[in-house]
């Protein structure tokens, strides 16, 4: 605050194709407003990162796992954000590459569909209501309106702990299972007798 800093014309031009061209700032300029705006409000910029091997490790162990159990958009949202977060702290990868000979087999009874488990991720991350449609293991079909609490993985399938905006009682839904699912805008206070 008590700094007078100046610069020129020159300058500031060449710190804004540094921003542009090395780090990938989505700028472009508005002759309306007379001057410079993000195409992209979300861009972050992305100064390089002091990781330790041992948390660079972690990252790519972390990404592996996922590449094999979680269902897309959430799969690539997580893989892109290491691949960032690596590329950022430039990581000697000759080092960690032996993290692709570590196999994972998964024997999933159903495939779980990317919208679906999109839809439902999402509500339970937000603490939103969900109206779904749901196939039992006998072929029966029924709606509900549920809380998402959990999210879990066992058994090698993806599983939804919830209670029905019509019930007391939790109980669980194989994501594979549900039919068609829809976010309301009903909120609920996640309860840690259900998620726990």
């Amino acid at each position: 605050e008590t700094m007078i800093l100046t610069c020129t014309r020159k300058t500031i031009w060449r710190d804004m194709r540094v921003l542009k061209d090395e780090f990938n700032c989505p700028w472009e300029y508005d002759r309306s407003r007379h001057g410079f705006y993000l195409t992209d409000l979300h861009w972050d910029f992305a100064y390089p990162t002091d990781l330790s091997e041992t948390q660079m490790m972690a990252l790519l162990m972390g990404r592996r796992i996922s590449e094999n159990i979680f269902p897309e958009p959430l799969k690539g949202e997580i893989c892109h954000a290491v691949d960032y977060l690596l590329n950022v702290a430039n990581p000697d990868l000759v080092k960690c590459s032996f993290v692709s000979q570590m196999k994972l087999f998964s024997a999933q009874t159903g495939k779980v569909d990317e919208e679906i488990f999109d839809c439902v991720y999402r509500a339970w991350r937000d603490h939103v209501c969900l109206k779904i449609t749901y196939r039992d293991y006998q072929g029966k079909v029924s709606e509900r309106e549920i809380e998402p609490h959990a999210l879990f993985f066992q058994n090698n399938n993806w599983y939804i702990h919830a209670r029905a905006l019509k019930s007391d009682a939790p109980r669980s839904f194989m994501i594979h299972r549900i039919q068609r699912a829809e976010i309301l805008e009903k909120t609920f206070i996640p309860d840690p007798k259900i998620y726990e």
